[in-house]
């Protein structure tokens, strides 16, 4: 059970709580394109007033005090059949969900990319993931990494990702192969 001010009369039962999650910043302009919000559970009405008592139904995290509610959408089935997009998609990748921004995920790992709808991205696109490779030139063995020079050798392809929710500018997706750890700053496009 818990207490919830500010509803203010609305006559909605059920509501979804979430907590405010790090900023979506573009890795390549340096913007911020929005804010993530992380689920955290479900919670039901049980009695309105001010404050309103509602009763947690379910819960992914702990739910504590701070913590904003939204109500719940009726529940919807999706309609897709995964394709490829019809027009050209180079993005970033901007973070896993919900995660630190060292983490590395990999297969059913939901990722952020910093494309969206303006891009043409849409529900059931499906993205290839792509790193790009920097080795050093190790002829002189005698010399660091650090003075070595780079070599920039081709992206390689290690993913394919599916896309199920997509915002003006930023798009979300869930992993669905991969070969190596996805980390920030991984390039998608067409596959």
């Amino acid at each position: 059970m818990a207490y919830v001010s500010g509803f203010g009369g609305a006559d909605i039962p059920v509501w979804q709580v979430y907590r405010a999650g790090r900023p979506l910043v573009d890795p390549d302009s340096r913007r911020t394109l929005g804010f993530e919000a992380v689920f955290l559970g479900t919670a039901r009405v049980t009695q309105r007033g001010e404050p309103t008592t509602v009763q947690i139904v379910d819960s992914k995290k702990e739910i504590s005090a701070g913590d904003r509610l939204i109500p719940a959408p009726p529940p919807t089935m999706a309609q897709y059949v995964p394709h490829a997009p019809a027009s050209a998609v180079n993005g970033r990748i901007m973070g896993l969900y919900d995660a630190l921004a060292t983490s590395v995920g990999g297969r059913d790992s939901i990722i952020s990319i910093n494309r969206g709808r303006r891009d043409g991205l849409e529900t059931g696109h499906v993205l290839a993931v792509y790193r790009n490779v920097v080795i050093y030139n190790q002829q002189d063995y005698l010399k660091s990494r650090d003075r070595s020079p780079a070599i920039q050798l081709p992206p390689e392809r290690y993913g394919l990702v599916f896309i199920f929710r997509t915002f003006n500018s930023v798009s979300y997706a869930l992993v669905m192969e991969s070969s190596r750890p996805i980390q920030q700053g991984d390039i998608v496009r067409n596959p």
